[in-house]
């Protein structure tokens, strides 16, 4: 027959149990973490605005050069940090000029962060849009402001373009946690304080990338609330 074991000391024996079980869960989580980033390390980030079929000549999307700074407005809906600006390459083989491009709160006339897109083709090109790399900016739900500066030659009639209208059965799509608003613009180089609805679907000049996150995140959180819970279960053990 076994031994009679009292029942504070099958509690232990199962608090024990279960504070090893969770321990090997948290391991578990922090493990396929860790296997997630290894292989997606190079994950692309994605685009707050894009275009179906892409945009990089005037017959897929009309195009228009203006002076001053010319953006859109949108809302962000959950949390995103973005880690580059930039602006549009209609036909992707160098901008005519370079271009200051800057973001702002709405009605917050200091810029959260702005760059310089090179003029030519020195800065990095994707899907029809030209970055610069930024300091990784946090957006807390909100509304924000992109605006590009953008300088028309009169003498030449020169300048780079940005889209104004969709043609040819082209759509534009934007990043799944915000919300597009309309067209901005203002003068030189400034918070763009107009809200333009005569801008068709937006001016959409500058962009910006949104840095993704890694789906194992939720779990490798979690596997940090786990260790914690368990070194609490510890410190309390000894202090009993």
């Amino acid at each position: 027959m076994g031994k009679f074991q009292p029942f504070g000391t099958l509690r232990a024996r199962f608090g024990n149990l279960r504070v090893i079980t969770l321990k090997t869960l948290a391991i578990a989580a922090i493990i396929a973490g860790s296997a997630w980033w290894t292989s997606n390390k190079t994950a692309s980030a994605m685009a707050l605005v894009d275009f179906t079929p892409n945009c990089f000549n005037t017959a897929t999307c009309a195009t228009s050069n203006t002076t001053g700074t010319l953006g859109w407005q949108f809302v962000v809906d959950n949390p995103i940090t973005i880690n580059a600006l930039g602006i549009f390459d209609i036909f992707g083989d160098g901008l005519f000029e370079s271009h200051r491009v800057g973001i702002w709160a709405l009605n917050n006339t200091t810029a959260l962060a702005t760059t310089t897109v090179q003029a030519g083709t020195a800065s990095t090109l994707i899907d029809g849009f030209r970055y610069e790399n930024i300091t990784p900016l946090l957006l807390a739900p909100g509304i924000y402001r992109l605006g590009a500066e953008y300088i028309l030659d009169f003498m030449t009639g020169s300048a780079d373009g940005y889209v104004r209208n969709l043609t040819g059965g082209a759509v534009f799509t934007t990043h799944p946690d915000i919300t597009f608003s309309g067209g901005v613009r203002g003068g030189g180089f400034s918070y763009p304080n107009l809200f333009d609805n005569g801008l068709g679907v937006g001016g959409f000049g500058p962009n910006a990338q949104v840095v993704p996150i890694p789906a194992a995140l939720p779990l490798f959180l979690s596997a940090l609330a786990v260790f914690g819970f368990v070194a609490r279960k510890r410190r309390s053990a000894a202090a009993a």
